[in-house]
């Protein structure tokens, strides 16, 4: 598929044509991606908390 496959008849006019001449991106890069998000989330949930429990105690 190419990017804007999917983009109703209504909105295509919206689309520049520079957009469609890529693919769409693989699945796996948004899974990828949220992975990372979610590791840093963790990790940076962690360090507040360790920082909030150093400073309350």
């Amino acid at each position: 598929h190419m990017l804007g496959w999917n983009i109703p008849e209504e909105y295509q006019e919206m689309v520049h044509d520079h957009w469609r001449r890529f693919p769409a991106v693989s699945k796996f890069w948004h899974f990828g991606l949220a992975f990372v998000y979610t590791i840093l989330m963790i990790m940076s949930l962690v360090g507040n908390g360790i920082v909030v429990w150093i400073f309350s105690t």
